[in-house]
């Protein structure tokens, strides 16, 4: 008799937590014409802004499953020059190890998702086009103010970038900045 009891309980409690929701309004969202918001730290595919970059490869460095592969050159001014720089999107973990180092932020997270693909090498992006592979790399979403979720957006918002001398007055002298204006929302 008290299984039975026990039993008819464990029912009732079951069916309650069902009555709780049954006069709520449903959550689902339908995904290709209506979106979630995106969380501004959201962790989603990798970005490089290739003339900022100082090919230093620190974000190779920091990856622990090697999804990298730069090369880069010596220039005659002494300076490297990128000659490739891809990254193994099948590969990536989104950990964000690799924008953590990156001493120039020019390696973001974007706030893209939809990375899904019939071919594998759709999945390598090249920043550096060579003759043998076009650059391909997807366009990362753009919000007011940069990149959903980038790490140069959130990073700049709390802690911009000190101006040059020359620069600074440069810029207090006109309206526009001198060098326009980055894909990621961060004057030039």
């Amino acid at each position: 008799m008290k299984q039975l009891f026990g039993t008819i309980g464990g029912i009732v409690k079951g069916f309650a937590v069902t009555a709780k929701y049954l006069f709520k309004p449903p959550v689902t969202v339908q995904y290709p014409t209506e979106r979630k918001p995106i969380p501004p730290r959201f962790r989603g595919l990798l970005i490089n802004d290739v003339p900022r970059c100082i090919s230093c490869d620190l974000c190779a460095k920091a990856c622990p499953v090697d999804c990298f592969t730069i090369k880069h050159e010596k220039s005659e001014a002494g300076k490297r020059k990128l000659i490739q720089f891809d990254i193994n999107m099948y590969k990536c973990m989104f950990c964000g190890l690799c924008t953590e180092v990156c001493p120039t932020e020019c390696l973001t997270m974007t706030g893209g998702y939809e990375g899904a693909t019939l071919d594998r090498g759709e999945l390598i992006f090249r920043f550096v086009p060579t003759v043998e592979h076009p650059a391909n790399f997807p366009q990362p979403p753009q919000v007011e103010g940069g990149m959903i979720g980038s790490a140069v957006t959130t990073r700049a918002a709390v802690n911009p970038a000190p101006k040059p001398p020359a620069a600074a007055a440069a810029a207090s002298s006109s309206s526009t900045p001198a060098g326009g204006t980055t894909a990621h929302g961060v004057s030039s």
